[in-house]
């Protein structure tokens, strides 16, 4: 659970930097402000929402046998993006949601991860060439 909490945070780091850019950009495009502050919310906590069921899901699944832990994870796979497609279906259905600001911050886990491998690669490589 701690390890799950570590990269929780990180991707709630990347989620608020995320989300006030792309709130500063609604602002400049005239997005009712209240609908982006609230698409924002409602896309970022299902975000943190998603990536912690993820983190318990793998858990769990280390204890089960292979074949079953492959079972386990694919069903809960097809669960969780059902989810988010009812997530996403709702941002444009729902008249007080926005669906830019719903449908971006579902990215933030990738970007996260993405440019901690680009940063990690970089730093390492500086190190490296130290030696």
């Amino acid at each position: 659970m701690e390890i799950i909490l570590k990269e929780l945070k990180k991707v709630a780091m990347t989620l608020a930097g995320m989300d006030l850019l792309i709130f500063i950009g609604g602002l400049f495009f005239r997005v009712n402000p209240f609908i982006m502050a609230i698409s924002l919310l409602f896309g970022s906590l299902f975000t943190l929402a998603n990536f912690m069921l993820l983190g318990s899901l793998c858990q769990k699944a280390c204890t089960k046998t292979p074949l079953r832990a492959k079972r386990f994870m694919t069903v809960n796979y097809i669960v969780r993006l059902l989810l988010a497609a009812v997530v996403i279906i709702a941002s444009f259905e729902l008249s007080y949601l926005n669906p830019v600001g719903v449908i971006l911050p579902l990215f933030a886990p990738k970007i996260t991860f993405f440019g901690w491998a680009i940063f990690e690669t970089i730093a390492g490589s500086g190190k490296k060439q130290k030696s």
